[in-house]
């Protein structure tokens, strides 16, 4: 995926229906939206076959680009968010292999690895890793890497994250956006 493109992030639309959202990505010129995992798997429980899903997001112009976010990429991850916040674990408790499933039946070209565990509980080297063989894996699927992490621009591992593989990743930037840039 080397062209740019504007995204609507799902999470500026998520109360929407994915026909709603798909209007309002198109209204705002977006050529594509994330989803999330769980917002595919309420859809799926709707009635809303995936075939269905690509086909209205055809009509509407909009593609399905990004599956966002695959949080359980290190082994034994807990969820953590700063300040102990409750973590909507539901929203995000989907393994590599269902994540892939359903990048795979959506036909996305890319998808957020998101990391939020409590500083320290895992070294550089662990994640370093962790990463580069999700990166390998996402490779094989010809799927590019977006990564992102609490005060990433700053951090040493996250730098290493986002070369140590050799395969295609992009990190994110905070945006205040409706439509950001992949």
């Amino acid at each position: 995926m080397s062209d740019l493109r504007r995204v609507m992030w799902n999470g500026t639309v998520r109360s929407l229906s994915l026909a709603d959202q798909l209007l309002a990505a198109q209204t705002a010129g977006c050529e594509a939206l994330s989803i999330t995992p769980s917002d595919y798997n309420r859809w799926l429980g709707t009635g809303i076959g995936t075939r269905e899903m690509r086909g209205m997001a055809a009509d509407a112009g909009v593609g399905l680009t990004h599956l966002d976010p695959l949080v359980r990429w290190v082994d034994g991850w807990e969820p953590h968010l700063p300040g102990g916040e409750e973590f909507p674990v539901e929203t995000v408790a989907f393994d590599e292999d269902d994540f892939f499933r359903m990048a795979a039946a959506l036909g996305v070209e890319s998808f957020t690895a998101w990391a939020g565990s409590p500083p320290g509980r895992y070294s550089r080297e662990q994640l370093v890793d962790a990463f580069g063989g999700l990166c390998r894996r996402a490779a094989v699927k010809d799927c590019a890497v977006t990564w992102s992490s609490f005060r990433c621009s700053a951090s040493p591992t996250c730098a290493a994250l986002g070369t140590s593989s050799g395969v295609r990743t992009r990190p994110t930037a905070a945006s205040s956006s409706i439509c950001g840039t992949t």
